[in-house]
């Protein structure tokens, strides 16, 4: 695997946290112009990232 499930599970996390951080999706570097995101139908802030040894990325 080119990437561990740490690093995976890092980058989710840092756009989780971007993306809560930012406020509003307008400004969001991930959004299509306002208009939603980019990454996935709900917004990433709203992600359930789950950190546990059996590792399944979302709840």
């Amino acid at each position: 695997m080119k990437y561990t499930k740490e690093e995976i599970l890092n980058a989710l996390h840092l756009i989780k946290d971007i993306c809560g951080e930012n406020g509003e999706c307008f400004t969001c570097p991930f959004s299509k112009e306002g208009n939603g995101c980019l990454i996935d139908n709900r917004m990433p802030c709203e992600w359930e990232l789950i950190d546990e040894e059996n590792w399944k990325v979302f709840k």
